[in-house]
């Protein structure tokens, strides 16, 4: 018999795969700094892989224009076959590891929810799970990426009929600024005032529009520049650069320093942060346990 001898001329073709990851991540972010940031790299590191992964295959992939970068024709072609071959990966993970065994949980969350929630909290979680090991990543994600993480907490409702989104907590946002600041602009006495004046923006949401909404308030156009993530926010707000939106849950003495205000009384609830996983990875009993230290770490902020 000779079925199971190896035949001289069955070989893989397969490009480097450092590349193929970088292209992957850039066709489903539709953007090169997303790419990058998913994969904590520059730039320059994401465009000279795919370039790497063009030259490998004698094709082109990816188009420039003056609104960005993004795959042609045949990119997107081999993007939707490349999807099916990562499902397939991700398939033969889970036999090999199945529920239950877990060695590691890669976590995203929002930079703020990560840097003032969980990361002091991080010898808690170690502490239930002493076996796992956490991958926290600080990244503000527009969808859940089962590649990339295991469980994702949103600010935000995230679409998908076969994800399960659980909420954990809708706290109250504070408008907060610095006592100069606050000296500075006599004229701001309520909320309706702060629609004239330049404010501090997260630069991938909307909070502030939502959080003038949530008081039945119709701004217009704000004002203000939008400098990255709530931590970029808070920088900028210390600096007396102007007034930011954060969640009560954040407000204590690390993020406020002991020195940041209330700018009005005004404190809605505006979204709920939920986590966000798929069916198979809340079967894990590792990702249920995460799930229940999440809420117990929350119960007190609750009543705020």
């Amino acid at each position: 018999m000779t079925d199971n001898l190896p035949m001289e001329n069955d070989s893989l073709r397969i490009p480097p795969l450092t590349a193929v990851r970088s292209f992957f991540a850039l066709g489903r972010h539709k953007s090169i700094r997303k790419a990058a940031a998913e994969l904590d790299v520059t730039h320059t590191a994401v465009i000279r892989q795919v370039r790497i992964l063009e030259s490998w295959l004698g094709a082109s992939l990816i188009e420039t224009t003056s609104t960005g970068t993004s795959l042609n024709a045949q990119g997107l072609r081999f993007h939707n076959s490349l999807q099916s071959a990562f499902k397939i990966i991700s398939d033969a993970t889970a036999e090999i590891r199945p529920p239950g065994q877990t060695r590691e949980l890669r976590i995203c969350a929002p930079p703020g929810f990560a840097t003032f929630w969980i990361l002091p909290r991080l010898h808690e979680i170690q502490r239930q799970l002493p076996s796992v090991a956490f991958e926290i990543i600080p990244f503000e994600a527009h969808r859940f990426d089962p590649n990339s993480f295991d469980v994702e907490i949103a600010y935000g409702d995230r679409e998908g009929n076969a994800l399960i989104n659980i909420e954990l907590i809708r706290p109250r946002m504070r408008v907060l600024a610095s006592p100069a600041w606050i000296d500075s602009h006599p004229e701001v006495r309520n909320a309706s005032d702060l629609m004239h004046v330049s404010l501090i923006h997260e630069r991938l949401t909307d909070v502030w529009r939502a959080w003038f909404e949530a008081l039945d308030l119709v701004p217009g156009r704000l004002a203000g520049p939008r400098v990255g993530a709530l931590t970029t926010v808070l920088e900028a707000v210390h600096m007396h650069q102007g007034p930011g939106v954060f969640a009560q849950i954040f407000v204590d003495q690390p993020l406020t320093r002991g020195v940041l205000q209330p700018v009005v009384d005004d404190s809605p609830r505006v979204d709920a942060y939920r986590l966000v996983t798929t069916p198979e990875r809340y079967a894990d009993p590792v990702v249920k346990r995460f799930v229940e230290w999440l809420h117990a770490s929350l119960d007190e902020a609750r009543q705020t």
